[in-house]
């Protein structure tokens, strides 16, 4: 049995590269089969640098066209969708569908405006080739009026066989209509089962603190300022260093989250507290797994975290990050953002620090092995 694998495997946050893999792992351990590898955004590797240019131009202006395209959002936003369509559209005429048994799009937050045309266009080809489809355990975000519209095709597919979330059911069921789907866990809390990762456990007996670039709460409605920001990191070092214990931040992978780690760090004389950028999903499973405990933004350093039973604090920026901390009975340690972060942080801190991690999955949920299994592909 040969299965199309698709998903965000190359993305720079590489917590969508852990999902790639762990999914892939689960197939080919529980099913025995073939797995084609196909990257929605038509990548075929991991950025290994820090180069954040979206365009490789070259001759005289360089410089300048460079400059102007990482200052205007809107430029650099629409050359990005240009390059992943032409990538994409050159990595499907390399498919085999004719050896193809069915399609599955691994997961992650893949129901939001930046996917929706790349996973429609892809829909389109396996529907014409009557290729069965399963959405497995994917999430949904930010969408405007035409990606509703591109959504509620993508849903009226005939070829689907099966559809699971991991947050917004709700939303799901109601604004598109969507029925027989069920709620599963991400697939990456299971990565300890899961993985042909070469794991390091060498725990260095620190605290981990996972940074996430502040503009990009901007698109979420977080009222939270820099200077706010700040003050909450101060918080967490000041109550850190009150415990004796060591402490250093990290990354998830992303070269933003990276260069805004750097610049904090210049200011206030912490160069010697950054842990190396992650550059591939194994890099970012080995930084998360050294750490005693981690306080950190980026949703799956928590569930890496929890599947090796390692203690997370963890704030709410979006759904998908208060649903997780549901499905998993641990609210009281994820902090809004758009609440006095800094004081909630001090009341639950004591307790964090003095616990263990237990997971305790709620009823409704189930582990994405769980649902994998049960639609008994075959040939």
């Amino acid at each position: 049995m040969r299965l199309l694998l698709i998903g965000e495997k190359y993305s720079t946050n590489l917590g969508d590269g852990v999902i790639f893999d762990t999914v892939k792992e689960i197939l080919e351990r529980e099913y025995k089969c073939e797995i084609v590898e196909l990257d929605i955004s038509g990548n075929s590797k991991y950025n290994l640098s820090s180069n954040t240019n979206v365009t490789n131009v070259k001759g005289k202006g360089v410089g300048v066209i460079k400059k102007i395209i990482k200052k205007n959002k809107f430029l650099k936003r629409k050359i990005s969708l240009l390059k992943r369509e032409i990538f994409l559209k050159r990595k499907i005429t390399r498919v085999d569908f004719l050896n193809i048994d069915y399609a599955i799009f691994c997961g992650g937050q893949l129901f939001m405006e930046y996917f929706l045309k790349p996973i429609y266009t892809l829909t389109k080809e396996l529907e014409k080739r009557n290729i069965p489809i399963i959405f497995n355990c994917c999430g949904l975000g930010k969408t405007t009026n035409n990606g509703d519209v591109i959504l509620n095709k993508i849903f009226k597919a005939k070829n689907i066989k099966a559809i699971s979330f991991r947050d917004n059911m709700s939303k799901i069921e109601k604004k598109y209509n969507v029925k027989n789907i069920q709620l599963v866990l991400d697939p990456v809390i299971e990565v300890k089962k899961y993985n042909s990762y070469n794991l390091n456990f060498s725990n260095k007996n620190k605290i981990g603190i996972g940074l996430m670039d502040f503009k990009l709460y901007e698109h979420n409605n977080i009222q939270l300022t820099f200077n706010d920001y700040e003050e909450l990191v101060m918080k967490i070092i000041e109550k850190i260093e009150s415990k004796n214990l060591k402490w250093e931040f990290f990354c998830n992978g992303s070269i933003e989250d990276f260069k805004f780690i750097e610049t904090i760090c210049k200011k206030h004389n912490w160069n010697n507290k950054i842990a190396p950028r992650p550059t591939i999903p194994e890099e970012l499973v080995n930084t998360i797994i050294q750490y005693n405990k981690i306080i950190s933004f980026r949703l799956h350093s928590h569930i890496i975290a929890t599947s090796f039973s390692i203690p997370t604090i963890g704030f709410v920026w979006d759904n998908k990050v208060r649903d997780f901390s549901r499905n998993i009975n641990r609210e009281e340690f994820f902090i809004d953002l758009n609440k006095d972060c800094v004081n909630m942080f001090e009341k639950i801190s004591e307790k964090f620090f003095s616990e263990n991690n237990e997971i305790k999955i709620k009823d409704n949920c189930k582990y994405d092995s769980e649902f994998l299994l049960e639609l008994e592909l075959e040939k």
